[in-house]
């Protein structure tokens, strides 16, 4: 294992992290190693992914505070349809994903959108779709 040095940036404070890695020399030609960073607080989670093959020391920055999105309704009448709706973010330029979850069912529903895909549809709109005609969908 190599160790290679990693500065995580998240809102101004840097945190200075040892991260154990494989040696390129352990890799094959297409092999690739990832760097995951996480943080959260009580609504949003924020992450960094690196992906390298050979370990070096760098500096990974987490993107700035996500703006709340607006949340409404879309339909109650079956299963309850959501929509999220928010502005693009500079920091938050490749994917995004709005998980809808329902602690006392253990229901949770996962939407995701590309930032090229809401460029095409003018904007994000994350919404629960509609299953209703999705065979063995139990609305309940």
């Amino acid at each position: 294992m190599k160790r290679s040095r990693v500065v995580a940036w998240r809102c101004c404070i840097a945190l200075s992290l040892i991260v154990c890695a494989l040696p390129s020399s352990k890799l094959v030609a297409a092999d690739v190693q990832e760097l995951h960073i996480s943080t959260n607080d009580s609504v949003t989670t924020r992450t960094a992914d690196v992906y390298f093959q050979a370990p070096v020391d760098r500096t990974v920055r987490v993107g700035d505070r996500i703006d709340t999105p607006a949340i409404s309704t879309i339909a109650r009448d079956g299963a309850l349809r959501l929509r999220a709706r928010f502005a693009p973010q500079a920091d938050y330029d490749r994917l995004t994903t709005v998980v809808y979850e329902q602690t006392a069912t253990g229901t949770f529903v996962v939407t995701s959108m590309t930032s090229a895909y809401a460029a095409l549809a003018g904007g994000y709109d994350l919404d629960v779709p509609d299953l209703s005609a999705a065979a063995g969908f139990d609305a309940s």
